[in-house]
């Protein structure tokens, strides 16, 4: 005869909804929003970066031809700056730290994709190839600051695939990244303000330079007239298109001020539901903001 079934102790219904929880957590993949809002903002920041520092090698080459002597005998060396002067290598070196960063970030927007092994391993090799092309521009004197930055990081990718956790995944990589971020954004931090300088120095000697060829218009011909309009519709261009690149550089400085606090709120997140994100949004704001002044340059 079959003994009457025992009801389930209290312990038991109280355990069994817990470990559901528990293993819920580890399944459920995270809000993917501010991953993305995060990748979002670093290629914004970088096409503005990207797009600015255009400019301003342009504007290194219109500086070049004021510094000509009219009697000076013209050689290939003529049209080279000075070291001291040149600021295509500095521009290329935060240009790659950038997209590192935009790399990284995709990475992990592709991590908090819902099938996240889709995407990680060409976000991985991206990132791969950013931090190598980071390491040809550093130059020797950068060479030991930036050497194995984000090794870790695509190391922590490989192993958290494999036991598929996705939260623990995000968790691991973003503590292991954290420190590469805080040191390529120091690394970064100040440098558009020398660049800035560099800007104001060049674009005022191309100004009065245009200046001193500004056509009189003396004998108030037609002919005149039009030439010195036309004059001053382009050095009012030029003057517009230098204060739009010294806004979207204070603007730029303004977003990678806020890359390491917004990486650091999401890192929050993921334990605290309720953190806020306050320097993700400030850092989405600067972004578009920078990319608004880069539009206005094309």
């Amino acid at each position: 005869m079959r003994s009457p079934s025992r009801p389930p102790s209290l312990r038991l219904l109280i355990c069994l909804p817990l470990a559901a929880l528990l293993f819920a957590s580890c399944a459920t993949p995270p809000p993917a929003g501010k991953y993305q809002a995060l990748a979002d903002a670093s290629q914004t920041t970088l096409a503005a970066t990207t797009g600015t520092y255009t400019r301003i090698e342009r504007l290194q080459q219109r500086y070049l031809i004021t510094r000509l002597l009219p009697e000076e005998e013209l050689t290939t060396n003529s049209f080279k700056l000075p070291p001291t002067l040149d600021l295509t290598p500095e521009l290329r070196f935060r240009e790659a730290a950038l997209e590192v960063l935009a790399s990284y970030t995709t990475v992990l927007g592709a991590f908090a994709q819902r099938d996240f092994g889709e995407g990680i391993d060409v976000a991985c090799e991206k990132l791969g190839a950013s931090v190598k092309s980071l390491a040809g521009t550093a130059g020797s004197e950068r060479l030991g600051d930036v050497s194995g930055m984000f090794a870790s990081v695509i190391n922590v990718v490989g192993r958290e695939i494999v036991k598929r956790q996705q939260r623990r995944a995000l968790r691991s990589v973003m503590i292991s990244a954290a420190p590469d971020v805080q040191k390529l954004c120091s690394l970064l931090a100040g440098s558009n303000d020398k660049v800035r300088q560099a800007v104001d120095v060049m674009a005022g000697q191309v100004f009065r330079n245009a200046v001193r060829s500004r056509p009189r218009g003396a004998t108030f011909e037609q002919t005149d007239l039009v030439a010195r309009a036309r004059f001053d519709t382009e050095l009012t261009g030029f003057v517009a298109e230098m204060d739009d690149i010294r806004a979207s550089l204070e603007a730029l400085n303004g977003a990678l001020a806020q890359i390491s606090p917004a990486h650091a709120e999401i890192l929050k997140r993921l334990d605290e539901p309720a953190a806020p994100l306050d320097s993700l949004r400030q850092f989405i704001a600067e972004a578009q903001r920078a990319n608004r002044f880069y539009r206005t340059v094309k």
